[in-house]
């Protein structure tokens, strides 16, 4: 296995890190305009769906792909590894589940609720789907930030670390 050098971790690093703003920075975003903004027009809640949109396909979705590249080679490249350590097992378990709420609920949640504001427009139905949807994928945002909260303790704290253990403590 070829090791990243100095300059290669550190750029590594800085990506990561960047990555991990835009993704939890995004879902910041998303969850405050979600909660913030209450639109009373069909016309404003479709603009308010597309901003919702914009957050997810700008922020969220490059910020939780970068994320995974970036610990795909920090696990490939590094002596940390994919297993070595139970913090890094519970990381990569937290971040599949992460990715699992973003993409698999919450993406598709904000997709359907663009159509459905947008169908608000041309038929006479309800909003009530439409605040459903928000609510819920505010409430999916609300319960990843308590995810990325623990994912940085993690990383930071480094539990169950083992002893005699010959990694460094960056990460």
């Amino acid at each position: 296995m070829k090791n990243l050098g100095t300059t290669g971790l550190k750029v590594l690093k800085i990506s990561h890190i960047l990555f991990a703003i835009m993704w939890i920075g995004g879902v910041m975003a998303l969850v405050s305009l979600q909660l913030g903004l209450t639109p009373d027009t069909k016309e404003t809640m479709h603009t308010a769906a597309i901003a919702h949109l914009i957050v997810d396909e700008f922020f969220l979705i490059p910020g939780g792909v970068g994320i995974v590249i970036t610990a795909i080679v920090y696990g490939a490249f590094t002596r940390w590894g994919f297993f070595k350590q139970k913090w890094l097992i519970v990381k990569w378990i937290l971040t599949i589940l992460l990715i699992i709420i973003g993409a698999g609920y919450m993406g598709v949640t904000i997709k359907e609720n663009v159509v459905y504001a947008q169908n608000m427009l041309s038929e006479n139905i309800s909003a009530d789907v439409y605040w459903d949807n928000v609510y819920h994928v505010a409430t999916a945002g609300i319960l990843q930030l308590f995810g990325f909260v623990y994912i940085v303790v993690i990383s930071v704290i480094k539990p169950w670390k083992k002893k005699n253990s010959t990694q460094p403590d960056e990460n």
